[in-house]
């Protein structure tokens, strides 16, 4: 079943020179917002560490707008590409050079702006092997059902998105002039 993901939270910086846009699509371990649920009508959902591992991110995956293929600002095949990826003990990032395209100007600008401020991934799962659920508290003291997604078995979308699903993440634009201003500030030498 192919399901689409949504974080948000945003830190943004850049300069005029250069495009890297960088940002973690897959967050680990936090909370989503309430979704829809076929099981339970509504729960939240959080992506379990361990359940994506190194060798996803070799398959075939592209950087979009809104999940819009038409879209698209980099891709990775095979680990290579314009699009990179890893994996850290806090989830998967991302980075990719905005292409001086229609769509790369609107990425770029538009995490410069804040209009984008969020990621989100596209994913493929099994509900009956690959989650599972518990209830929870929520801060109301509410009973809630959370969905643990245990595995993931394919990975092919992480995006820019304008209206994300999960509190914790970051999405980025910046340059090499902005962090060479950011190197000196902190004390760094030129050399």
């Amino acid at each position: 079943m192919a399901i689409y993901r949504s974080y948000t939270r945003a830190a943004v910086s850049a300069a005029k020179d250069g495009r890297t846009v960088s940002g973690m699509p897959i967050v680990f371990g936090k909370r989503s917002v309430l979704l829809p649920d076929w099981e339970h009508g509504a729960c939240y959902e959080t992506i379990e560490r361990g359940a994506i591992g190194p060798d996803l991110l070799r398959g075939d995956i592209v950087a979009c707008i809104n999940h819009d293929p038409s879209q698209i600002l980099a891709r990775s095949t095979g680990g290579k590409g314009t699009l990179r990826l890893s994996l850290g003990d806090e989830g998967v990032r991302m980075e990719f050079d905005a292409p001086d395209t229609c769509y790369g100007n609107v990425a770029y600008e538009g995490c410069l702006r804040g209009d984008f401020q969020g990621m989100s991934f596209g994913f493929v799962s099994d509900p009956d092997e690959d989650w599972s659920y518990t209830k929870e508290r929520d801060e109301g003291g509410k009973t809630v059902y959370v969905r643990h997604v245990n595995r993931i078995r394919g990975l092919f979308d992480v995006s820019i998105v304008t209206h994300p699903a999960y509190p914790d993440t970051e999405v980025a634009a910046r340059s090499i002039e902005a962090e060479f201003e950011k190197g000196l500030e902190n004390g760094e030498s030129e050399e």
